[in-house]
């Protein structure tokens, strides 16, 4: 369950999960406030849940200065991916940069601020958005679980593993005339195929008009049918040596890191 609070100016936390279990799924966020931050602690704090056990993320719009957040926030959600980077669309190469240079941006703002490497490393994970092409989002995103295992290695995490990392992948809403009624439909179903097979976490497919309770349900249901009908989830790698995806997986790996590496003596 993601919630995206980036346009909202009232939260009420309570209100929102009223009928919802957090101890028995996934749920998220996205904003640009760090209010929400005490307000999801004071929620979980009433509501007494073992904070360890819960799972989710919450996606910030914009990089994070302040370091306090660790020690109410980031602290108690040991298990919660707290600091959440939306990179926006770019290039590929350039998007995979981003990412690194952010992440390193967070670790040392944490470690300066004398907090664990590896438990703040851990927390952080990045959302990014599908690719119009098929192939580029499949290795846009091997690649950038590549490079983070690299990274943390750079930071000298040993017990980190490249499945640890949690990437979300973004499907935004889109529409072409001459694709009406079910344009968005089929974008969807392919940037889904993509993200999976890509090695996405999480993902979200957005319907062309979120006030269509029709295709609000097409674009929920989308995943789940590939999901159910095309058995995805029974396969961990599908397009495990496949050498074409490899090696668009090693050019893009290689320009990021070269771009990343830029952007850092900048």
């Amino acid at each position: 369950i993601l919630f995206d609070f980036s346009d909202a100016k009232k939260i009420n936390i309570t209100q929102l999960l009223e009928k919802i279990d957090w101890r028995y799924c996934s749920i998220s966020f996205v904003a640009d406030d760090t209010n929400i931050a005490t307000k999801i602690l004071a929620y979980l704090t009433e509501k007494n849940y073992a904070l360890s056990e819960l799972k989710g993320s919450v996606f910030w719009k914009r990089p994070l200065t302040d370091t306090s957040l660790h020690e109410g926030y980031l602290a108690a959600l040991k298990n919660y991916h707290s600091f959440g980077i939306v990179i926006p669309s770019s290039s590929p190469i350039g998007e995979i940069s981003e990412a690194l240079v952010q992440a390193v941006s967070y670790m040392d703002m944490m470690t300066d601020a004398k907090a664990d490497k590896e438990s703040v490393f851990r927390t952080i994970n990045v959302s990014l958005n599908c690719d119009q092409n098929f192939f580029i989002t499949i290795a846009k995103l091997k690649a950038l679980r590549f490079l983070w295992y690299q990274l943390a290695r750079s930071f000298e995490i040993e017990n980190y593993f490249p499945g640890d990392f949690h990437i979300h992948a973004l499907s935004e809403e889109w529409s072409a005339e001459k694709f009406d009624p079910h344009g968005n439909m089929i974008k969807n179903t392919v940037h889904a195929l993509a993200a999976v097979c890509g090695g996405c976490d999480s993902l979200t497919l957005c319907p062309e008009d979120e006030n269509n309770e029709l295709m609000n349900r097409v674009a929920i249901n989308v995943s789940n049918i590939l999901k159910e009908e095309s058995h995805l989830d029974k396969v961990f790698d599908p397009l495990a040596g496949a050498y074409a995806i490899d090696n668009m997986v090693h050019q893009l790996a290689k320009g990021a890191w070269h771009e990343f590496q830029n952007k850092m003596k900048s």
